[in-house]
């Protein structure tokens, strides 16, 4: 099988789960506002559900690789099934909370073993291309998920549409098994995984080893997390929390998502060259931070539609040449592990952007937006840092070597 044939094979075969993930964070913030109307409690409850699942990112990167891609990914698809539905049948805020952590532990449980396949299972030169093609996959889903969800809440109602995504998942079990699985036994796996590698020791004593230029790769994914949560909760709210314009909001997270498709497998083949996956970040930090405070201070809705779209064309830029950066720091035979610790950054992003969103938002449903330029200008300020000294001490190493 060529490259390009197995790198469409796998997007495709991920495709519901995808799917699944795109309506939930969609029809998340939209059901608790209805029931609580409370964007700060929203915020914290839908944190603490996501943070306690980002706990296991390590330790499913070290699952992955005991047990690997398939059985991961299909566990996964269980947990996605079963939150979903917890979710969506409850009225209860406790119980719709408990729906909301188990929903996001199948989100890491499709995110860890699907980087890690493409990332272990391409040549080097076809990485960043493999990487655009699956997230062209996860932006389509994004980018139409928000639509879909408004039919689906006009017709069906909240809770139906929640119930009819989390059967839809079902779909990707059979299709994920044309990757090569392992033979390792799941409880023996995660017995080695609790016990003997402590679940976190291995990953954090990584982290204390790591450079400059990682760390600073692990920031910018953690900023491109926090920045695409936000959005995704900030979006629908803008006209939702107050106006109850559905379709305004349906139509403005759109406009933010569509871009993602745009120029995804483009951008993957820029980032194939180091060069350029550097004028990528440096550009897409600067650029998307100056038009997120043009938006909190613009008011036509048109313009809003247009800007959102040139907002995650720039964050985009930057976040793929970011992630398959991570690609030139992981060890032979380690893939998850290493994978895990970057992806744990990303999800803490996730985690606390809709505390992020729900305390700012208190001030102005706005503000959120231009907090959220300040953070990716500053972000933008260090990797630029980081990269420069990294580029000096390379320099001063092999002159040494040298002489």
């Amino acid at each position: 099988m060529s490259e390009r044939k197995k790198a469409v094979t796998f997007a495709l075969s991920i495709l519901p789960f995808v799917m699944n993930i795109a309506l939930l964070d969609f029809f998340i913030p939209l059901k608790y506002d209805v029931i609580l109307g409370n964007l700060p409690l929203m915020g914290l409850l839908v944190t603490v559900a996501w943070i306690l699942t980002s706990f296991f990112n390590f330790s499913i990167g070290d699952l992955t690789d005991k047990i690997g891609i398939r059985k991961t990914i299909q566990i996964g698809i269980i947990f996605a099934f079963a939150g979903a539905i917890i979710f969506g049948m409850s009225e209860n805020i406790w119980i719709m909370t408990f729906g909301v952590f188990l929903w996001g532990l199948s989100y890491i449980m499709l995110t860890v073993p699907a980087d890690t396949y493409i990332f272990s299972s391409f040549s080097k030169k076809y990485i960043g291309s493999a990487y655009g093609i699956m997230n062209f996959i996860y932006d389509l889903c994004y980018a139409f998920a928000p639509i879909i969800g408004f039919f689906a809440i006009k017709y069906f109602g909240m809770n139906n549409a929640i119930i009819s995504v989390s059967i839809m998942v079902l779909i990707a079990i059979p299709l994920i098994v044309f990757v090569k699985g392992k033979n390792r036994g799941l409880f023996s796996s995660v017995k080695e995984v609790i016990v003997k590698d402590g679940i976190l020791k291995k990953e954090i004593s990584d982290i204390r080893k790591m450079n400059l230029k990682e760390i600073a790769l692990m920031i910018n994914i953690f900023v491109f997390g926090l920045w695409f949560m936000t959005i995704m909760i900030g979006a629908p709210l803008l006209f939702f929390h107050e106006e109850r314009n559905l379709l305004h909001s349906a139509l403005l997270t759109f406009f933010f998502m569509i871009p993602f498709a745009f120029l995804e497998m483009i951008y993957g083949r820029m980032a194939n060259s180091e060069r350029t996956r550097k004028k990528m970040i440096h550009y897409g930090f600067l650029i998307s931070s100056v038009l997120l405070v043009v938006f909190y201070f613009l008011k036509d809705f048109k313009l809003l539609l247009l800007l959102a779209v040139f907002i995650t064309l720039f964050t985009n830029m930057a976040w793929v040449a970011s992630e398959i950066f991570i690609s030139k720091y992981l060890p032979k035979n380690r893939e998850g592990e290493f994978t895990g610790i970057f992806i744990t950054a990303k999800d803490l992003g996730f985690d606390l952007g809709p505390l992020f969103y729900g305390v700012s938002a208190y001030y102005g449903l706005k503000v959120p937006f231009i907090f959220l330029g300040i953070i990716l200008f500053l972000a933008g300020l260090f990797y630029i840092y980081a990269d420069k000294k990294d580029f000096i001490m390379n320099f001063l190493n092999k002159k040494g070597k040298a002489n």
